[in-house]
């Protein structure tokens, strides 16, 4: 399977962090590689630029069937609380593959108020 780092930005790793931990351990259980990678960009975004929540990066391509896998994980495990503001207006994550093209750019499902 995949090396896969985890990237997301400070108040997502802050409000989200049990769910981070979440989505590593089923892609872990896929037979992947996880990491976490702390962001290198100015204002703590990820990488993967602003409008992104969670960044997915693969150390290698994978077939069809393991990368709806790894999207199925992002949109079952991570649902971002109310009180971080949606980007652009909506919560999204990228996988990107080894040349750092996107490979998919996933909305996420918000958590609804009250939960």
């Amino acid at each position: 399977m995949a090396r896969i780092e985890i990237e997301a930005h400070r108040i997502a790793r802050r409000f989200m962090h049990q769910q981070l931990a979440e989505l590593r351990g089923e892609l872990e259980g896929h037979g992947h590689t996880v990491s976490f990678r702390t962001p290198t960009e100015s204002r703590d975004l990820p990488t993967a630029g602003p409008g992104f929540d969670v960044a997915l990066y693969l150390g290698e391509f994978v077939d069809t069937d393991a990368l709806e896998a790894i999207v199925a994980a992002l949109e079952s495990r991570i649902i971002p609380p109310v009180r971080i503001p949606a980007q652009r207006g909506r919560h999204r994550a990228a996988i990107f593959g080894p040349d750092g093209r996107v490979l998919r750019d996933v909305s996420l499902q918000e958590e609804e108020p009250g939960e």
